[in-house]
């Protein structure tokens, strides 16, 4: 008796096939799956690109507002440079201040002087007088004995006021 395998073999043969099939299926699954999680992965990095675009924007904004101080310090700069200015000005009057104070001592000075020649045309006008009444005292002496018969008790005195000299008798 001769045994076939040819019809057994067929149909492992087959069923080798069905499995291997089954199996390429599986692993077609597999690959579909993986595909998936690709996609699901490429929709991370695209979320994680548009992250890092409203990141970007953010450090554009920053950027902005950074420039914008950068702006206000320079005009910072510029009240200190005009405040600077100011001071110079400042100084500058200060010493045209100092120059008017010193003008102002130099008039003191005349002023001062001015005085001081007063005093001695007042020392010499004292001396005048002083002449004048010696005078004058002179004169009184020599007239009075001429005038002593009139009133015994009447003496002559001089009285010196205000610059003035009066001769009472």
């Amino acid at each position: 008796m001769r045994i076939s395998f040819a019809s057994n073999s067929t149909q492992v043969r087959q069923e080798a096939w069905k499995v291997r099939l089954e199996i390429w299926k599986v692993r077609l699954e597999i690959w579909k799956v993986r595909v998936e999680i690709w996609k699901v992965r490429l929709e991370i990095w695209k979320v994680r690109l548009e992250i890092w675009k409203v990141r970007v924007e953010i450090w554009k904004v920053r950027l902005e507002i950074w420039k914008v101080r950068l702006e206000i310090w320079k005009v910072r700069v510029q009240i200190w440079k005009v405040r600077v200015e100011i001071w110079k000005v400042r100084v500058e009057i200060w010493k045209v201040r100092v120059e008017i104070w010193k003008v102002r001592v130099e008039i003191w000075k005349v002023r001062l002087e001015i005085w001081k020649v007063r005093v001695e045309i007042w020392k010499v006008r004292l001396e005048i007088w002083k002449v004048r009444v010696e005078i004058l005292l002179g004169s009184v002496a020599k007239y009075d004995s001429h005038w002593a018969h009139f009133n015994k008790t009447q003496a002559c005195s001089t009285t010196f006021d205000n610059g003035t000299l009066y001769l009472i008798l």
